[in-house]
């Protein structure tokens, strides 16, 4: 008798822990699946759109993996550096901003697609997202009976443009995604003035971003790309489509967003692309691509250096005044064993490189409260050929490299 009870007891406490299992599992699968309820509750709308338009859900699906992608790569630098909040210019570089020199000298023609891809920060990645998705061009083109590589067609032909015409007289470093969200409202507003057809028309915010891009807020996003971005979109905007409207049919999407008007059911006139228009643009960008082979720009080649598409280059042959102003870190740089300052009758000049937000208010500031001599250039670019010397200035959070140069015809080392 005592082992059948022993037995039950036992049976009994098995039971109670199965049972406590099956409701702790329970438990995970409910909390899982309200997770998974209130992400498909956040997802819809977002689902919903990407269905009107596939092309652009792709392309932000894989510029957002590719951002994600640098910058677990190449971290952050400082906001002095990249005030877009992104990597440094080499980490850019490394990612395939586009740069002309290195186009043009070292062939890295690939910089023409990947550019086009590329974010300089968050900043520039928020406002590429809000514009495309609030634009919504490829669904307006859609839903006024277009199908959907019309809108490939423009945005390639925008994204080549623009990474061409930099590439050829552009100087530094440019990411083109900004100026490829840009040019695509502009080709919107157009497509809407020409056609008056239910495209959004967001010439504020695009004359604004255009502003603020232009500014040093976004050292890397260039008034060449963003200028050849909004001409660009203007051009196909006017001349690229055209409507036939003695041949109707339904469109291909019907689509409502709150930039565009409401687009009344019914047959609508059928689109056709302008051939004539893109051979021309066609032959237009292979004379450039040309251009750009047989190396006829002649873009800085400083430039083939990454780190320096991000500052730019002063000097100052007052090498006495310069070391005296810092006097502390860089007193010891002048002086030899014995205690003698050999700057003394040297012929000598110091470069240095200064992040674009700074350059001009700190060279207008060195000539108005100080009596060193400091201008734009280098001094290579002065006479001053041969490197002597390297040294680091901390100001506040900010490090800069100085470089000694002399003069070859100075015999005095």
């Amino acid at each position: 008798g005592r082992d059948k009870k022993d037995t039950l007891v036992e049976h009994e406490n098995i039971d109670t822990g199965y049972l406590g299992e099956s409701v702790a599992t329970l438990s995970k699968r409910v909390h899982l699946g309200f997770l998974i309820d209130k992400m498909q509750v956040f997802s819809s709308p977002i689902l919903n759109k990407c269905h009107s338009w596939p092309w652009t859900a792709g392309y932000l699906l894989s510029t957002t993996l590719y951002f994600i992608s640098m910058l677990i790569s190449q971290g952050f630098t400082h906001p002095i550096d990249n005030p877009s909040f992104g990597p440094s210019a080499v980490g850019l570089s490394t990612f395939g901003i586009n740069n002309p020199a290195l186009i043009i000298y070292h062939m890295e023609h690939f910089r023409l697609i990947t550019s086009s891809f590329l974010c300089s920060g968050i900043t520039t990645f928020l406002i590429l997202v809000f514009t495309i998705y609030r634009t919504s061009l490829e669904a307006a083109m859609a839903a006024s009976n277009h199908p959907h590589w019309h809108f490939v067609l423009a945005a390639g032909i925008l994204s080549f443009g623009i990474n061409l015409f930099y590439a050829c007289i552009g100087n530094g470093a440019s990411c083109s995604s900004l100026a490829l969200a840009l040019g695509l409202n502009s080709f919107s507003a157009s497509m809407q003035w020409r056609l008056n057809s239910p495209y959004p028309s967001p010439w504020f915010f695009t004359v604004t971003m255009y502003i603020l891009g232009c500014t040093p807020l976004f050292p890397f996003d260039s008034l060449v790309a963003l200028s050849a971005a909004i001409i660009i979109g203007i051009v196909i905007g006017l001349t690229l489509f055209v409507e036939d409207p003695s041949v109707t049919s339904e469109p291909v999407d019907i689509y409502l967003n709150e930039s565009i008007s409401r687009v009344e059911g019914g047959k609508h006139p059928v689109s056709h692309i302008r051939w004539k228009i893109v051979q021309g643009l066609g032959s237009l960008y292979l004379t450039m691509y040309i251009i750009l082979l047989f190396r006829l720009p002649t873009p800085d080649k400083h430039n083939i250096h990454p780190y320096l598409t991000g500052c730019s280059l002063v000097y100052s042959d007052q090498i006495g005044n310069f070391v005296s102003a810092y006097a502390d870190n860089g007193r010891a740089l002048a002086e030899g064993n014995d205690g003698e300052d050999w700057l003394d009758d040297q012929n000598l000049c110091a470069q240095m490189c200064i992040p674009h937000l700074v350059s001009r208010p700190a060279i207008w500031g060195v000539k108005k409260f100080s009596s060193l001599k400091l201008d734009e250039g280098t001094c290579e670019e002065n006479g001053y050929n041969e490197h002597i010397a390297d040294k680091t200035f901390h100001e506040y959070t900010v490090v800069f490299e100085v470089q000694l140069f002399t003069s070859s015809n100075n015999d005095d080392n």
